[in-house]
């Protein structure tokens, strides 16, 4: 985050009007203050970038969303911009890139880097692609993020203010629609997804 606040307040085409560290500060933000664009960090605490992603985008704000991540594959480009984000962008790129894709946000709409867009081309080609995360509903994913980042059944219960029986329910389901049934396999199935960087 300081590395984005240093770069945009060196560049006069932008001006930060807001910052938040978890998901729910960020829908909050976007909601009120209407922001021409907001970048979220893919595995931002709480909600997770899908869940921040799709609520900014079912409140009707005029904001779009860059989304980053450490993480630069075809699953997570995908799971984002099926979200509704505007663009995608690798915590690797350049000031200079970073630039480039706000304003082509601005100007077109969208911004994916050659390198993103080559990824998405070769797996189109191939006929292989990972969009299960996509089977997933809303909770499903936000519990998944929470186990994948180590929390028991009763703590998820208690972030998320339902009972533990309903966790366990929900656990259930998406570890059916996934055939991932172990903590490891679910925490390497959201660290692939950009659900969490754990």
């Amino acid at each position: 985050q300081e590395g984005l606040r240093s770069i945009l307040n060196r560049t006069e085409d932008f001006e930060i009007i807001g910052l938040a560290e978890n998901g729910k500060d960020i829908i909050g933000l976007a909601i009120e203050q209407q922001p021409d664009i907001a970048i979220v960090d893919a595995s931002i605490p709480e909600c997770g970038g899908i869940e921040v992603i799709r609520q900014i985008r079912s409140a009707d704000t005029v904001t779009r969303i860059l989304c980053f991540s450490i993480y630069n594959t075809e699953a997570i480009i995908t799971s984002m911009l099926s979200a509704g984000a505007s663009g995608y962008l690798s915590k690797e790129s350049t000031r200079m890139e970073l630039i480039t894709a706000l304003h082509s946000i601005m100007a077109t709409g969208g911004y994916l880097s050659p390198e993103n867009t080559a990824i998405l081309i070769k797996k189109y080609q191939s006929g292989s692609s990972d969009f299960s995360i996509e089977l997933l509903t809303l909770r499903e994913r936000q519990i998944l993020q929470l186990i994948a980042e180590g929390n028991k059944t009763q703590q998820i219960a208690n972030q998320i203010g339902v009972s533990v029986k309903t966790v366990g329910s929900h656990r259930e389901n998406l570890t059916q629609k996934l055939g991932m049934f172990s903590v490891a396999d679910l925490t390497k199935y959201a660290i692939r997804v950009g659900l969490t960087t754990l």
